[in-house]
This record gives C-alpha cells, sequence and structure tokens, in this order.
C-alpha cells in the first residue's frame, strides 16, 4: 500500500526548524512549576483528570487506564477498546469512567478540547491542559504524558 519513498516533503524552513528543535537541550520548568512524572502510553488520543485529580489517558488502540497524578503509578488499566470508545460522549468533549460512573472533561487530538493548548511540532501533535484546580499542568502526545505541578 505505501512505497517506500525517501523523498522529503519539509520544506528546507521545516527541516532547519526542526533541526534548531532537536539540538535543544531540555531545561528545568520555571518556578513554581516541577516536573512530576512521566507517562508511557502508545497510541494516546486523549487526557483528563478525575475527581481526585488521576489522570485519565485514553488510547486509540488499547482503552484507558487511570494513574496517579504525583507518583505516575497505575492505579487502573482497561484494555477493552469498545467499552473505552462507548464511554467517549457529548461529541469528544467527556468520558464516563466505566468503574466509577464519572463524567470528567477530556482533550486530545480526537476529543474536545477542554481548558488547553495545542503546540504543533513538525514530528508529531501535542496538547497541554491544566488540572480542575490548576496545580498541575499535562502535555499529551501520541507517546504519553508529561505531568508538572506546583
Amino acid at each position: 500500500m505505501f512505497k517506500n519513498n525517501k523523498q522529503e516533503i519539509r520544506t528546507n524552513y521545516e527541516l532547519a526548524l526542526l533541526e534548531k528543535a532537536q539540538k535543544m537541550i531540555p531545561q528545568v520548568p520555571p518556578l513554581p512549576w516541577r516536573q512530576q512524572t512521566v507517562l508511557s502510553a502508545s497510541g494516546v488520543i486523549a487526557a483528563g483528570w478525575d475527581s481526585k485529580e488521576n489522570i485519565i489517558l485514553i488510547s486509540s488502540n488499547s482503552g484507558y487506564s487511570i494513574n496517579h497524578s504525583m507518583t505516575g503509578e497505575r492505579i487502573l488499566r482497561d484494555r477493552d477498546t469498545d467499552r473505552t470508545e462507548n464511554n467517549i460522549i457529548d461529541r469528544g468533549l467527556k468520558f464516563i469512567i466505566p468503574e466509577s460512573a464519572e463524567e470528567i472533561e477530556i482533550f486530545g487530538i480526537e476529543a474536545g478540547d477542554g481548558v488547553h493548548l495545542t503546540i504543533p511540532r513538525l514530528d508529531g501533535w501535542i496538547k497541554c491542559g491544566f488540572a480542575p484546580s490548576g496545580n498541575q499542568f499535562m502535555v499529551i502526545g501520541s507517546g504519553g504524558a508529561v505531568v508538572y505541578a506546583k
């Protein structure tokens, strides 16, 4: 179906910008923020917080997980993709956690927008959102999430 076409499709400007970005050295976030945890997960399309501010990551091909936002510890993993998809409601703006029936707002590439920022990148998409308390900030991409806290 796909041919192994090695022809570059990005412009010279995009390639120069990508090269510059790849040479950047990660920095410590500005005060009062600090990096809290990194959550690895493949195929992430959306995320949100429950009422306890645990993180919900929704994957395109493997269900969803609930993780403790401060430690990253996995609290629950549900691999049922049909049940996950059936619980994304309100035109993709919300998700009902099947185990608790709690309805949460979500944001992501294929989900609602909630309170977030979209940061375009040359090598993929990134979306960012704040926890309801405003004390945590999450950056999600297709490979998982990075959580910052005050």
